[in-house]
Protein backbone atom coordinates (compact mmCIF):
# COMPACT_ATOMS: atom_id res chain seq x y z
CA UNK A 1 0.00 0.00 0.00
CA UNK A 2 1.38 3.40 -0.94
CA UNK A 3 1.72 5.77 2.02
CA UNK A 4 3.24 9.13 2.70
CA UNK A 5 6.76 8.48 4.02
CA UNK A 6 7.06 8.23 7.79
CA UNK A 7 9.58 6.79 10.23
CA UNK A 8 7.82 4.40 12.61
CA UNK A 9 8.99 3.21 15.99
CA UNK A 10 6.50 0.31 16.09
CA UNK A 11 4.67 -2.04 13.74
CA UNK A 12 1.01 -1.39 14.46
CA UNK A 13 -2.17 -2.76 12.90
CA UNK A 14 -5.55 -1.11 13.43
CA UNK A 15 -9.06 -2.51 12.95
CA UNK A 16 -11.82 0.08 12.75
CA UNK A 17 -15.10 0.46 10.86
CA UNK A 18 -15.57 3.28 8.39
CA UNK A 19 -19.23 4.33 8.40
CA UNK A 20 -21.25 5.54 11.39
CA UNK A 21 -24.07 7.84 12.52
CA UNK A 22 -24.08 10.56 15.20
CA UNK A 23 -24.04 9.05 18.69
CA UNK A 24 -22.58 5.69 17.53
CA UNK A 25 -19.79 3.93 19.36
CA UNK A 26 -16.53 3.42 17.46
CA UNK A 27 -14.54 0.33 18.50
CA UNK A 28 -10.84 0.48 17.65
CA UNK A 29 -8.73 -2.69 17.95
CA UNK A 30 -4.97 -2.29 18.13
CA UNK A 31 -2.09 -4.74 17.83
CA UNK A 32 1.45 -3.40 18.08
CA UNK A 33 4.96 -4.88 17.99
CA UNK A 34 8.41 -3.40 18.34
CA UNK A 35 10.93 -3.26 15.49
CA UNK A 36 12.15 -6.80 16.25
CA UNK A 37 8.67 -8.32 16.06
CA UNK A 38 8.03 -8.72 19.78
CA UNK A 39 4.63 -7.75 21.22
CA UNK A 40 4.50 -4.23 22.61
CA UNK A 41 3.51 -5.03 26.21
CA UNK A 42 2.09 -2.36 28.55
CA UNK A 43 2.23 0.37 25.91
CA UNK A 44 -0.27 3.19 26.49
CA UNK A 45 -2.61 3.84 23.57
CA UNK A 46 -4.76 6.98 23.39
CA UNK A 47 -7.44 7.77 20.78
CA UNK A 48 -9.86 10.54 19.93
CA UNK A 49 -12.13 11.46 17.00
CA UNK A 50 -11.83 14.78 15.19
CA UNK A 51 -13.69 16.54 12.40
CA UNK A 52 -11.70 17.23 9.24
CA UNK A 53 -10.58 20.83 8.90
CA UNK A 54 -8.09 22.47 6.57
CA UNK A 55 -7.37 25.48 8.77
CA UNK A 56 -6.76 25.80 12.47
CA UNK A 57 -7.28 23.12 15.05
CA UNK A 58 -9.88 20.46 14.15
CA UNK A 59 -12.88 20.24 16.46
CA UNK A 60 -13.37 17.30 18.79
CA UNK A 61 -16.00 14.75 17.78
CA UNK A 62 -15.54 12.52 20.84
CA UNK A 63 -14.02 12.53 24.28
CA UNK A 64 -10.55 10.91 24.42
CA UNK A 65 -10.05 7.38 25.72
CA UNK A 66 -7.04 5.18 26.40
CA UNK A 67 -5.99 1.60 27.09
CA UNK A 68 -2.90 -0.43 27.98
CA UNK A 69 -1.79 -3.17 25.59
CA UNK A 70 -1.80 -6.68 27.09
CA UNK A 71 0.91 -9.36 26.96
CA UNK A 72 -0.05 -10.13 23.35
CA UNK A 73 0.32 -6.50 22.31
CA UNK A 74 -3.44 -6.15 21.91
CA UNK A 75 -5.88 -3.50 23.12
CA UNK A 76 -9.34 -2.10 22.43
CA UNK A 77 -10.58 1.47 22.70
CA UNK A 78 -14.22 2.56 22.46
CA UNK A 79 -15.11 6.13 21.48
CA UNK A 80 -18.56 7.72 21.20
CA UNK A 81 -19.27 10.13 18.33
CA UNK A 82 -20.99 13.38 19.24
CA UNK A 83 -24.71 13.21 18.49
CA UNK A 84 -24.44 16.67 16.88
CA UNK A 85 -21.75 15.82 14.31
CA UNK A 86 -21.77 14.40 10.77
CA UNK A 87 -19.18 14.42 8.00
CA UNK A 88 -15.69 13.05 7.45
CA UNK A 89 -14.13 11.92 10.74
CA UNK A 90 -10.50 11.28 11.68
CA UNK A 91 -9.59 8.70 14.31
CA UNK A 92 -6.26 9.85 15.78
CA UNK A 93 -4.41 7.09 17.63
CA UNK A 94 -1.22 7.53 19.68
CA UNK A 95 0.97 4.61 20.80
CA UNK A 96 3.44 5.40 23.61
CA UNK A 97 6.06 2.91 24.82
CA UNK A 98 9.18 3.83 26.79
CA UNK A 99 8.77 7.49 25.76
CA UNK A 100 8.70 6.56 22.06
CA UNK A 101 5.52 7.68 20.30
CA UNK A 102 3.85 6.72 17.04
CA UNK A 103 0.67 8.35 15.72
CA UNK A 104 -1.78 6.72 13.34
CA UNK A 105 -4.75 8.46 11.70
CA UNK A 106 -7.67 6.80 9.90
CA UNK A 107 -10.66 8.18 8.00
CA UNK A 108 -14.26 7.13 8.65
CA UNK A 109 -17.63 8.70 7.80
CA UNK A 110 -20.38 9.91 10.13
CA UNK A 111 -23.59 10.13 8.12
CA UNK A 112 -26.23 12.85 8.39
CA UNK A 113 -29.42 11.19 9.68
CA UNK A 114 -31.59 13.62 7.68
CA UNK A 115 -30.11 12.47 4.36
CA UNK A 116 -31.04 9.34 2.45
CA UNK A 117 -28.18 8.81 -0.01
CA UNK A 118 -27.82 5.70 -2.15
CA UNK A 119 -24.81 4.95 -4.33
CA UNK A 120 -24.75 1.90 -6.60
CA UNK A 121 -22.30 0.48 -9.15
CA UNK A 122 -22.45 -2.65 -11.35
CA UNK A 123 -21.55 -5.90 -9.62
CA UNK A 124 -18.29 -7.75 -10.16
CA UNK A 125 -14.65 -6.86 -10.67
CA UNK A 126 -13.48 -4.32 -13.24
CA UNK A 127 -10.61 -4.12 -15.70
CA UNK A 128 -7.70 -1.69 -15.31
CA UNK A 129 -8.52 1.78 -16.67
CA UNK A 130 -12.19 0.85 -17.15
CA UNK A 131 -14.84 3.53 -16.62
CA UNK A 132 -17.22 2.52 -13.80
CA UNK A 133 -20.83 3.69 -13.88
CA UNK A 134 -22.02 5.17 -10.58
CA UNK A 135 -25.68 5.95 -9.90
CA UNK A 136 -26.48 8.37 -7.07
CA UNK A 137 -29.81 9.28 -5.49
CA UNK A 138 -30.47 11.63 -2.56
CA UNK A 139 -33.60 12.96 -0.84
CA UNK A 140 -32.10 16.47 -0.96
CA UNK A 141 -31.72 17.65 -4.59
CA UNK A 142 -30.02 20.84 -3.38
CA UNK A 143 -26.81 18.90 -2.78
CA UNK A 144 -23.99 18.43 -5.28
CA UNK A 145 -21.16 15.91 -5.52
CA UNK A 146 -17.76 17.52 -5.04
CA UNK A 147 -14.87 16.34 -7.24
CA UNK A 148 -14.33 12.73 -6.04
CA UNK A 149 -11.15 12.08 -4.08
CA UNK A 150 -8.66 9.86 -5.93
CA UNK A 151 -8.92 6.11 -5.65
CA UNK A 152 -7.33 4.70 -2.51
CA UNK A 153 -6.61 1.30 -1.04
CA UNK A 154 -8.25 0.43 2.25
CA UNK A 155 -6.59 -0.97 5.34
CA UNK A 156 -9.22 -3.19 6.89
CA UNK A 157 -12.40 -1.12 6.82
CA UNK A 158 -10.78 2.30 7.05
CA UNK A 159 -8.55 4.54 4.97
CA UNK A 160 -5.27 5.79 6.44
CA UNK A 161 -5.20 9.58 6.48
CA UNK A 162 -1.71 9.38 4.96
CA UNK A 163 -3.27 8.12 1.72
CA UNK A 164 -5.58 11.10 1.47
CA UNK A 165 -2.74 13.51 2.29
CA UNK A 166 -0.66 11.79 -0.43
CA UNK A 167 -3.69 12.05 -2.76
CA UNK A 168 -4.17 8.31 -3.17
CA UNK A 169 -2.51 6.21 -5.83
CA UNK A 170 -3.74 8.22 -8.83
CA UNK A 171 -4.98 11.78 -9.19
CA UNK A 172 -8.18 12.29 -11.19
CA UNK A 173 -9.95 15.47 -10.14
CA UNK A 174 -12.91 17.02 -11.96
CA UNK A 175 -13.06 20.75 -12.57
CA UNK A 176 -16.33 21.40 -10.75
CA UNK A 177 -18.99 19.72 -8.58
CA UNK A 178 -21.69 17.56 -10.17
CA UNK A 179 -25.24 18.74 -9.53
CA UNK A 180 -28.09 16.39 -8.71
CA UNK A 181 -31.16 16.73 -10.92
CA UNK A 182 -34.51 17.99 -9.49
CA UNK A 183 -35.33 14.39 -8.50
CA UNK A 184 -32.10 14.15 -6.48
CA UNK A 185 -30.39 11.78 -8.92
CA UNK A 186 -27.13 11.81 -10.85
CA UNK A 187 -25.04 9.47 -12.96
CA UNK A 188 -21.25 9.76 -12.98
CA UNK A 189 -18.29 7.70 -14.11
CA UNK A 190 -15.07 7.03 -12.21
CA UNK A 191 -11.91 5.64 -13.77
CA UNK A 192 -10.60 2.35 -12.39
CA UNK A 193 -6.90 2.42 -11.47
CA UNK A 194 -4.37 0.88 -13.83
CA UNK A 195 -3.24 -1.81 -11.36
CA UNK A 196 -5.17 -4.73 -9.80
CA UNK A 197 -6.36 -4.30 -6.22
CA UNK A 198 -9.25 -3.42 -3.94
CA UNK A 199 -10.00 0.29 -4.03
CA UNK A 200 -12.21 2.95 -2.49
CA UNK A 201 -13.33 6.27 -3.96
CA UNK A 202 -14.83 8.93 -1.68
CA UNK A 203 -17.87 10.90 -2.81
CA UNK A 204 -18.22 14.15 -0.88
CA UNK A 205 -21.65 15.81 -0.81
CA UNK A 206 -21.86 19.60 -0.49
CA UNK A 207 -24.53 22.31 -0.82
CA UNK A 208 -24.81 23.02 -4.54
CA UNK A 209 -24.53 26.79 -4.10
CA UNK A 210 -21.50 26.63 -1.77
CA UNK A 211 -17.95 27.45 -2.79
CA UNK A 212 -16.00 24.20 -2.69
CA UNK A 213 -12.83 24.81 -0.72
CA UNK A 214 -12.41 21.65 1.31
CA UNK A 215 -13.78 19.09 3.77
CA UNK A 216 -15.29 21.70 6.08
CA UNK A 217 -17.99 22.32 3.43
CA UNK A 218 -19.19 18.70 3.37
CA UNK A 219 -22.71 17.63 4.26
CA UNK A 220 -22.03 13.88 4.01
CA UNK A 221 -19.51 11.31 2.74
CA UNK A 222 -20.07 8.05 0.86
CA UNK A 223 -17.56 5.30 0.06
CA UNK A 224 -17.51 3.39 -3.25
CA UNK A 225 -15.71 0.05 -2.92
CA UNK A 226 -14.68 -1.98 -5.98
CA UNK A 227 -12.04 -4.42 -7.21
CA UNK A 228 -9.77 -4.22 -10.25
CA UNK A 229 -8.50 -7.52 -11.64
Amino acid sequence: ISKAFAVRNFNTSIEIGKEYYPGDKVIIKIHSENSTGHNLVNAIVKAQLYEVSETGEPGNVSLPNSTTLDNNGNGTITLTISDKYSGMTVAMIEINSSSKIDREAYILATHDTTLDINVSIPQGAFLPNQFIDVNVSCNNPNLAIAPPLPTMEKVGESIPLSQIMAMGKEEAFLESPIFLNPSGKSHIKILAPSHPGKYTTLLLFIERDSEWFGPEDMEDVMFIDYEVQ
